[in-house]
């Protein structure tokens, strides 16, 4: 058994489930099976994670603009991850503290 070699140690089964949780990861993003925001992102970038979050979840521009198009994204993300549970933008901590 692979995991056996991989994880020797007395957290076998822990380390192992994170082993098979990364690869089922990889291989959903090999093939493409994006989570909802990822894929938006993947798809249309920055703004249609904007457009996402003005017409569904009522961001509102910042009033100075943006320094580029990652400022635009953490705002964005930093908005609904205050509007809703999204898996992709864990841990909601993150957000609190930008």
């Amino acid at each position: 058994m692979p995991c056996a070699r991989a994880c020797p140690r007395t957290r076998k089964e822990e380390s192992c489930t994170r082993i098979r949780s990364a690869q089922r990861i990889l291989d959903d993003f090999k093939a493409r099976r994006f989570p909802p925001l990822i894929d938006i992102l993947v798809r249309t970038g920055p703004f249609g994670l904007f457009e996402l979050g003005k017409e569904e979840y009522g961001y509102q521009n910042l009033t100075e603009g943006y320094a580029g198009k990652c400022h635009l994204c953490v705002d964005v993300r930093k908005h609904l991850s205050e509007q809703g549970d999204f898996q992709e933008l864990r841990p909601k901590e993150f957000y609190e503290n930008i």
